[in-house]
């Protein structure tokens, strides 16, 4: 009888012990998995956290160069093509100077000639001294314009595109001024001149030797 009360008890005590024991264990693995997923970190954790943000800083600085770098290398390829412009245009302006000065030359040396010889070269003389102020006044205009060409390398790249934009503009106006200059010297020239010298042509030899003097009204000018 009592080994039976003995094993009653047992049975007992085991259906409320064991239960208990593995609420309690339960109860213990809860409590490490919430510890792991707490706010607080660890060394490792800090450590890969500095270690991201070191390496989010050289990306962006190594980004910043490379931006720089290529601003900087359009900076010099424009600044290289202001150079050949403002040397291709101080090229064209001494050739035209040149050019336009020599026309005034040969004109001048035609109204000697037919004055010499007794024509009436009043109308050439007047064109002459016309053609002189335009020539004077191109290249006046011609210099103002590479000057203003040559500001435009004052202006800080990358820094200043506003005054940038503007100083190319102020350039840019004033080369139409330039051609405007070259196209009325053109005009004066084959609406004036040429039709006085064509005038000439008509007017009587005052002297015996026509022949020589028809020559020289018949002098082309080009």
């Amino acid at each position: 009888m009592r080994r039976k009360i003995k094993a009653f008890m047992f049975y007992s005590l085991s259906f409320f012990v064991v239960p208990l024991l593995v609420l309690s264990r339960a109860a213990s693995v809860n409590s490490t998995h919430a510890s792991s997923n707490s706010p607080v970190m660890g060394t490792t954790e800090r450590k890969a956290l500095s270690n991201w943000d070191e390496t989010k800083s050289n990306l962006l600085e190594t980004h910043r160069e490379e931006l720089q770098d290529r601003l900087q290398k359009r900076c010099d390829q424009l600044t290289q093509r202001i150079e050949e412009r403002i040397e291709k245009f101080e090229a064209n302006k001494d050739k035209h100077i040149e050019y336009y000065n020599n026309l005034k030359d040969r004109i001048t040396d035609i109204v000697q000639k037919l004055s010499d010889k007794g024509y009436d070269v009043e109308e050439l003389a007047l064109d002459l001294q016309t053609l002189d102020s335009m020539i004077l006044d191109y290249a006046s205009e011609y210099v103002k314009f590479i000057d203003l060409l040559k500001a435009t390398r004052e202006v800080v790249c990358g820094e200043s595109q506003g005054a940038f934009a503007d100083a190319v503009k102020a350039a840019r106006d004033q080369l139409r001024v330039v051609f405007a200059a070259r196209l009325g010297i053109r005009e004066f020239y084959k609406d004036e001149i040429r039709e006085d010298i064509k005038d000439l042509r008509q007017q009587r030899s005052p002297v015996s030797d026509s022949g020589a003097s028809n020559e020289v009204v018949n002098e082309e000018v080009e």
